[in-house]
């Protein structure tokens, strides 16, 4: 019995070490509390508590779903194990669809130690970090913002000068970095922006739009408005008038009609130049919107534009006058010294800047130039280039002008043309020839055409150096730009007479009494220009004619045969007077007559006293 005992307390004795060193040891998972998806993260194994040496350790791993590890197993053999501290360590992968704020884990378990020693599982949990960027509430005024999700927008209306915006996160951890705070409140709607950063640093930008009620007047109307020397006819809802005058100047009043509203702009005395004369007023109502309006006026210009002159008199040379013909060479002989210039204005309003004078001649060529300052100050200059014989050639005409591309009507006293050509010209060629074969001419221009306007002079130089200047526009049109040759006219009117007018029918006569025609002409096409040539100083057979020329630069004529109509009285008065002085002629006659048959008669003795008298 005793053996027994002894047995059964060595047995105790044996196993009594193990169960107590089963309690003073312990193992713990250390890892990240916060981790991101797709990032690899470590987890060490720590032992703590520890009263003995561990030899060997062994345990299995397990892990959420997701995670990636290439350690399945904890096992440690041969090893001494004494103190507290890291024993293994292990790296996770976090999967990279990982939610916000997912938790995952990580457990140590059936843990063996010395083959004999158990311990309980071990777990570690982490939390994925937070990208919630959403907002609880946005606050203002005591009032919960209306949020519209479509628009990421909360909005309020608010009757206040201030206010402050406030807001809430649903996550705790996010924060609002940006928007809120005191506003000071506009009219109408006042907008701000609003950002959230989450935990993980990512962040969203709210709107918040507060509406300013808005209770000032809007009128911004005027009741009366009044320019003197006008007909103006005023309602408020109108805000343009075209007004015309003949005034220098006016006088611009207006009233307003709330008495809330102010008016600003072009009040009072205006002075108005000729033409177009554009003015404004503007009305800002109390909540500051503004309506302008527009006064344009016209001052009507009623000086004359005549700046031409009526006649051109030498006292040597001829002129063959033509008052829309402003280059005239004229020669005179070699004594001629000295010439006497008269000239007379087509308009009394018109006046001479450099005028009629005695001019005294050099041999060769001389520059007289006549101008003429029309009443609006516009200037027209006549150029008399006046050769003095020296035995030299004067003549600086051109005989004629052909063009590589385009149309022109060449006329030796005409010294300038307008020339259209297409897009597709691009180089031009000018050939001019001279009148006379000693003279020289030069060109000046670019033959590479730009598209618009292209100038070009001809200069030509006599042999006694007299010169004309012929004036050539090239207008190059746009691409794509055709060139019209519309040249018909569409009507015709005479004044006081009736004309059977037909585009078609280019030649017409008319019977008048007026020494002129009064004129009016409407064209097919606005881009074609016409010419009058021949109304003045109307005879019997006398022909106006029309020239119409298209844009291409194509010409037609239309031609206008004048009959003067016989004035009878005229006629009348012709025979009267050829009666009467054919009777006085007959009674002339008949005396001489009576008188020498009395001298035959009576030998010289007869003396007439009168022809009921006769004394002997």
């Amino acid at each position: 019995m005793k053996k027994f005992n002894y047995l059964l307390l060595s047995l105790f004795f044996i196993i009594l070490p193990k169960k107590v060193y089963a309690d003073t040891y312990s193992l713990s998972l250390s890892c990240p509390d916060v981790v991101r998806p797709s990032q690899t993260i470590s987890c060490s194994v720590d032992v703590s508590s520890i009263d003995f040496t561990i030899t060997k350790l062994n345990a299995t791993y397990s892990y959420s779903d997701g995670i990636i590890s290439s350690l399945n197993n904890l096992s440690l053999n041969d090893v001494q194990i004494s103190s507290t501290g890291n024993i293994s360590s292990v790296n996770l992968t976090i999967p990279n669809d990982a939610q916000s704020n997912q938790i995952y884990n990580i457990s140590l378990n059936n843990i063996i130690a010395n083959d004999l020693i158990n311990t309980a599982n071990v777990n570690k949990s982490f939390r994925v970090v937070s990208s919630d960027t959403s907002l609880k509430g946005v606050y203002a005024s005591g009032k919960t913002l209306t949020y519209d999700e479509s628009t990421s927008t909360f909005s309020a209306i608010i009757n206040e000068i201030k206010t402050t915006i406030s807001a809430s996160t649903n996550d705790p951890l996010a924060t609002v970095t940006e928007g809120t705070g005191e506003k000071n409140l506009n009219y109408g709607k006042n907008s701000y922006d609003l950002t959230v950063l989450s935990e993980s640093g990512t962040s969203k930008t709210y709107k918040v739009d507060i509406t300013r009620v808005d209770n000032r007047e809007t009128d911004n109307y005027l009741s009366s408005l009044f320019v003197t020397n006008t007909d103006i006819s005023f309602n408020k809802t109108k805000t343009e008038y075209n007004l015309t005058t003949t005034a220098s100047e006016v006088i611009i009043s207006a009233t307003k009609e709330s008495t809330k509203a102010s008016i600003s702009g072009d009040l009072g005395k205006k002075s108005l130049a000729f033409g177009l004369n554009k003015f404004s007023i503007n009305v800002m109502a109390e909540n500051t919107s503004v309506r302008t309006y527009n006064i344009n006026i016209t001052r009507q210009d009623t000086r004359s534009s005549n700046n031409y002159l009526k006649s051109i008199t030498l006292s040597s040379g001829e002129i063959k006058f033509n008052k829309n013909t402003t280059t005239y060479n004229i020669d005179v002989k070699s004594d001629v010294e000295k010439i006497k210039i008269n000239a007379t204005l087509d308009d009394s309003k018109a006046k001479f800047i450099t005028g009629p004078r005695e001019v005294n001649l050099n041999p060769g060529n001389n520059t007289v130039y006549l101008k003429v300052e029309n009443e609006k100050g516009e200037v027209r200059t006549y150029t008399l280039n006046i050769n003095r014989d020296n035995g030299k050639d004067s003549d600086s005409s051109l005989k004629e002008i052909t063009l590589s591309d385009g149309n022109i009507e060449f006329d030796k006293d005409k010294f300038e043309y307008n020339i259209n050509v297409e897009y597709d010209v691009y180089k031009i060629k000018i050939y001019p020839k001279t009148t006379s074969s000693k003279a020289s001419v030069k060109i000046n221009g670019d033959e590479n055409l730009k598209v618009g306007k292209n100038k070009f002079t001809i200069i030509v130089e006599a042999e006694n150096g007299a010169k004309s200047e012929y004036t050539i526009i090239i207008n190059r049109k746009k691409q794509g730009y055709i060139l019209s040759t519309n040249n018909y006219i569409k009507n015709l009117k005479i004044s006081n007479y009736d004309i059977d007018f037909k585009k078609n029918k280019f030649d017409y006569d008319i019977t008048i009494k007026e020494d002129h025609l009064n004129l009016e002409i409407t064209l097919e096409d606005n881009k074609a220009t016409y010419e009058i040539l021949g109304n003045e100083n109307l005879k019997n057979n006398s022909e106006v004619i029309i020239k119409v020329k298209s844009e291409s630069g194509d010409v037609r004529q239309y031609t206008i045969t004048v009959k003067k109509q016989i004035n009878m009285v005229i006629i009348l008065l012709m025979i009267v007077s050829t009666i009467l002085t054919g009777a006085l002629i007959y009674l002339v006659v008949l005396r001489i007559k009576r008188r020498n048959k009395l001298n035959s008669m009576y030998k010289g003795k007869v003396e007439v006293i009168d022809e009921d008298f006769i004394a002997v």
